[in-house]
Order: structure tokens, then C-alpha cells, then sequence
């Protein structure tokens, strides 16, 4: 169904959280794999927002040196015969893409840097950049709105953010570390809670264990946020890291789980569904 204004109705939109190893991963198949439908039971996918952490970024405007004085931390460099690594201005140019990047941090003396990024279907507004308290790194997530008419002409709109916490504490402990992550947390969800937009949130959450006292707040405000599936999102740690977090009007509907193929990364994307059909008119959530 089309409305008064050409705009085609959009009654749900694929979301997929997905940490791209400072660019190693395979975005561009990912993309084209999303676009033939073969991560959808054979139904191509016309809307996604994808939610990237260690997105890297190269060049202008990043600055070539370093002020007087400054450190920067270990540069992340390509291992010999690994894939060239993608950058995120320029492959969102090359995939049609809307972008919203936040840099975290830079990736040692190269005039590169990295951080959180949204890339999208659909038009990008209302951006922030969220700057989480400082543990071990700088770490700063993205948010960012898209908006759009359900088939039946209901509008809706719907923030997502990518987020990234810390491994270590600030203490540089991994015992303590947990502390920090719920520190982190709380900035975050302090951040996205203070209006009722339909929120997703997704990211490398770094969590050890699945009864961390920052998961725990995250399900606390986020309720309707599936269980998802209990796999492994990290390769080298065995452990799951990752998540996708919801919270929804009453009418509307998420799930997601983890896929199979890690694209050349070291985590697994998260792939979700938020089904925004089902409203009569125009709802906030609760």
C-alpha cells in the first residue's frame, strides 16, 4: 500500500547488532545477504538498521597528528593475509547507506579512529552521541531515530542505539570489571530513558557472565526485550557478549537471534525483527 505521498507502508524493520573487528568483517556480504533474503527464509529485506561496533574510520577528518604531549594506545593492524579492512564513511557511500558514526577512540598514531556506528535504510535523525562513564576506554555510543507509516497509515518512530562497554575496570582489573560495565550501564540507560520513544539498543556489552548486574539492569529497563538464545557470540572467549535489547509499545512485537556466520569477525551478528504493525494510531512506550 502506498500513501498520499508515494511513501511505501513499512510494517517492521530487521535490526542486526554486530561487533565488525576494527572493520575485519565481511560488511559488504552481510549487506548483499540481507538484501537477497538469505538470512530470511528467502524474503529480501528492504529495511534494516545495522548497529556496528569498532567501526573504523580513516583520514579526514581525523587528525594526522597527535597534539603535544598526547598518548594514544596500541594501534590495531591487520594480520598478514587477512582481508583489507573496510572504512565506514566510505562503505556506507558505497552500499547506498545512511550513516551516523561516533568515534570512541583513535587506533594508535594512524589517522585512523574507531567507534559506534549506524547504518540504515532509512533516513537518520535525532542523533547523540552518549559518552559513557571512563573505565579502561573511551567509550561513547550512537543513537539515532527513524520514522516511517505502517501499511494501515499509523505513523511510528523508533530509536536505536549501538553501544560498546569495557572488558577491564578502571582499575585495569578484570575481577572488578563488572562494577564498571553496571557504571557504563546505568549512564546508558539514564541516556535513552528519559522520554517513552520505542528504543532498541544494541552492542558488545563485554559481560562475563550471563547474571552481571548489568544485564540485569538492561532487562530491568528494556522489558520487553526477548530471552534470545543461549550461544556463544564471541569466538576466542566462548562466551556471549552480545545482546539486543527492547522497549516497545504493548502493540509491538521484537525477537532475534544469533547468526551462524561470523562475516569474517571475531563475534557473531545478532540478527532481530521489531514488528511496529498492530497500532491503531500512533503509541509511545510505556
Amino acid at each position: 500500500m502506498e500513501h498520499a505521498d508515494g511513501e511505501e507502508g513499512i510494517d517492521s524493520v530487521v535490526v542486526v547488532s554486530w561487533n565488525t573487528h576494527v572493520g575485519g568483517g565481511e560488511l559488504e556480504r552481510l549487506v548483499e545477504d540481507l538484501r537477497e533474503g538469505r538470512l530470511t527464509d528467502g524474503q529480501p529485506v528492504r529495511h534494516f538498521v545495522l548497529l556496528l561496533q569498532e567501526a573504523p574510520r580513516a583520514g579526514q577528518p581525523v587528525p594526522e597528528m597527535l597534539p603535544e604531549g598526547a598518548r594514544a594506545g596500541r594501534a590495531f593492524h591487520e594480520q598478514p593475509g587477512s582481508r583489507e579492512r573496510f572504512y565506514i564513511d566510505r562503505i556506507a557511500r558505497d552500499l547506498g547507506l545512511a550513516l551516523y558514526y561516533v568515534p570512541s577512540m583513535r587506533n594508535g598514531r594512524l589517522q585512523e579512529d574507531w567507534g559506534n556506528a549506524l547504518l540504515s535504510t532509512l533516513p537518520l535523525t535525532a542523533f547523540s552521541a552518549l559518552e559513557l562513564p571512563f573505565e579502561s576506554r573511551r567509550r561513547v555510543a550512537a543513537a539515532a531515530v527513524v520514522e516511517g507509516r505502517t501499511t494501515a497509515g499509523v505513523p511510528w518512530r523508533l530509536r536505536l542505539s549501538s553501544a560498546h562497554l569495557d572488558v577491564w575496570s578502571r582499575r585495569g582489573l578484570l575481577s572488578t570489571a563488572g562494577g564498571g560495565r553496571l557504571r557504563q550501564t546505568r549512564a546508558l540507560v539514564d541516556a535513552l530513558g528519559q522520554d517513552s520513544t520505542a528504543t532498541v539498543l544494541g552492542g558488545d556489552f563485554n559481560t562475563w557472565s550471563p547474571r552481571e548486574p548489568s544485564l540485569s539492569h538492561l532487562r530491568q529497563h528494556f522489558p520487553d526485550s526477548p530471552p534470545g538464545e543461549r550461544k556463544r557470540t564471541h569466538a576466542t572467549t566462548g562466551r556471549r557478549l552480545d545482546y539486543l535489547f527492547f522497549r516497545l509499545p504493548e502493540c509491538w512485537t521484537a525477537r532475534y537471534h544469533r547468526l551462524d556466520d561470523r562475516y569474517g569477525s571475531d563475534h557473531h551478528p545478532l540478527l532481530g525483527w521489531v514488528r511496529v504493525a498492530g497500532c491503531s494510531a500512533e503509541v509511545e512506550a510505556g
